[in-house]
């Protein structure tokens, strides 16, 4: 229905054209626009699957506006609760230029709730509450929630070039359902998970009639990653998850975690229920304890894989801190706090590059010294390192409390603004530690993942990827009625020009001219020109200049 709303649009724009513009160049006209038309679907918990789709007549599943998108289209997720009686599979492909975009309506915040997805059987695909399969070219955005399912919130396999933000995985598998993980990737490459949360994900001990002892030990993972090129977490917070916070121990090529927050893995709820058996209590006897309850667990079995973790917290797990597991790993600029084991557990394996980390308070380690260091490793600017001559204390850190960690994020997705664990004016690991390429404040960096200063405020960094490459430009929607929201990713700091034109090249409105710090510049236009009037429906175009790069994109008003 809404793309002979918008072909209606396209002739129209064409016959007001058409005292100025000879046949031929009418027909390239349309030619060169009608491609240009994606579709907006809206679904809401009020909808009905017989509706059109329109925000006005929302469909009521996810599964339906499913079937009906082609790249460059987004569907809506209205606001509310909803309740789906089996699990949304997602296959359509969009392409490079034209992603397919799964959007909460701005300003609403979706709870998907999957207490109606029937028993499966034990494989992971089968109990999840959205699966992500064959897919190319997806955008997630939240804000939005999948809680209470089966299995997997999340479940991806076979897919290229998917993005999730600010999506939240939790309370999945409490009805004794098997690998109850908050997000798992069983297969697929170029994955961005940025500002995602994963929490109080559980197995909850084993089903009746089953072998008590085969089965106590179940997972509950935050995230489980088995396979796949170019997975990076950006800004992600994982706690109260029944095994490991972050499990990459079988992803069989490198993972990137930046700005993590990983704690209290093991309890998945006050009570300290630990892996799986309510009651369990420190210290640890049974040798599979070792594998589970870790903050960041990492490693590979083959030395070629070395997972990457910058800016990291892992706290108050019942295992360890950081696990390394068999394979080598890169930990720059992280932390360990209080974990029921080691802080930084890499007595297996080899050829690790620890750089900038402290250790503090956790239970088997004085204070925070792994048990080996093995051959081949880079180990530097670490606090239990004897030529640092450190000794970290309760006056290091402005606060121990951790309550706000847990916390709503900023108005931006990003990581809340925190005391705990930043450091102290004064305190001996500022300034102790290494240029690695991070920003840092000071002669030199500190040590951990917080500067001196960052406190009660965005974190500089966190939950942010790395400056592009070179400026992209994006606006959504689109089409439009009657504001589109448009974002411009800059790789350095410098004047900006950004100015939109219509069909004939005439110059509509200059949204912006200006200098502008590197990083990412939100925008809008509520299709006014330059004298304060509304234009008339139709292709316009946006053009952004700066320090030598032009981007021009296309907008719809659809009045």
């Amino acid at each position: 229905m809404f793309r002979y709303k918008q072909l209606f649009h396209a002739l129209l724009a064409a016959y007001n054209l058409k005292q100025r513009l000879p046949a031929w160049s009418l027909l390239l006209h349309l030619v060169a626009i009608l491609p240009l038309y994606p579709a907006n679907y809206y679904v809401a918990p009020s909808g009905s699957d017989a509706n059109t789709g329109t925000l006005e007549s929302p469909f009521l599943s996810l599964a339906h506006a499913h079937q009906q998108v082609a790249p460059g289209d987004t569907i809506y997720l209205r606001g509310g609760e909803y309740f789906p009686r089996e699990k949304t599979v997602f296959s359509r492909q969009g392409e490079a230029s034209a992603p397919i975009v799964l959007a909460a309506y701005p300003g609403e915040h979706p709870l998907i709730n999957g207490r109606d997805i029937p028993e499966g059987n034990i494989n992971h695909a089968s109990t999840a509450t959205w699966a992500f399969e064959g897919a190319r070219h997806w955008k997630i955005n939240g804000p939005l929630t999948l809680t209470n399912g089966r299995g997997a919130g999340v479940y991806i396999a076979d897919v290229r070039y998917l993005t999730f933000t600010g999506v939240e995985s939790s309370y999945n598998g409490k009805r004794a359902s098997r690998a109850a993980h908050g997000f798992m990737v069983w297969s697929g490459d170029d994955i961005l998970f940025e500002n995602c949360d994963a929490h109080h994900n559980a197995n909850h001990l084993w089903k009746e009639g089953e072998n008590q002892a085969e089965n106590q030990y179940q997972h509950g993972d935050g995230w489980r990653i088995f396979s796949g090129a170019n997975i990076r977490l950006h800004g992600c917070r994982a706690w109260n998850n029944l095994d490991d916070n972050f499990d990459f121990y079988s992803a069989d090529q490198p993972i990137e975690l930046m700005d993590a927050w990983a704690a209290y893995a093991g309890r998945d709820d006050a009570s300290g229920s630990i892996t799986g058996i309510p009651g369990k209590s420190m210290p640890l006897l049974d040798p599979w304890d070792l594998l589970w309850g870790n903050g960041i667990k990492l490693g590979y079995w083959e030395d070629s894989v070395a997972h990457k973790v910058v800016r990291s917290l892992s706290w108050a797990n019942n295992g360890a801190g950081f696990h390394m597991n068999l394979g080598p790993a890169v930990v720059w600029n992280s932390a360990a706090y209080g974990n029921k084991v080691r802080g930084f557990d890499y007595t297996d394996g080899d050829r690790h590059e620890m750089i900038n980390n402290w250790a503090f308070g956790n239970a088997y380690e004085d204070p925070g010294y792994p048990l080996a260091e093995p051959d081949g490793s880079l180990s530097s600017h670490n606090s239990w390192e004897d030529d640092m001559g450190l000794t970290v204390s309760e006056t290091d850190f402005a606060s121990l409390e951790d309550s706000a960690m847990f916390g709503p994020r900023q108005a931006d997705g990003g990581l809340p603004g925190v005391r705990f664990l930043t450091l102290n004016a004064g305190s001996s690991l500022i300034d102790a530690g290494l240029d690695v390429g991070l920003p840092f404040k000071g002669s030199a960096p500190d040590l951990g993942a917080f500067e001196a200063g960052d406190s009660l405020t965005a974190l500089p960094g966190a939950g942010k990827p790395p400056l592009p490459g070179r400026m992209a430009v994006v606006n959504y929607p689109n089409p439009f009625n009657p504001v589109t929201h448009i974002r411009i990713d800059l790789p350095v700091a410098a004047q900006v020009s950004a100015v939109i034109y219509d069909l004939a090249g005439r110059q509509v409105v200059r949204l912006f001219q200006g200098y502008r710090p590197a990083g990412r510049q939100q925008f809008s236009w509520n299709a006014t020109g330059r004298n304060g009037r509304k234009v008339s429906g139709g292709v316009y175009f946006l053009t952004v200049r700066s320090a030598g790069y032009a981007k021009t994109v296309k907008l719809i008003y659809m009045p």
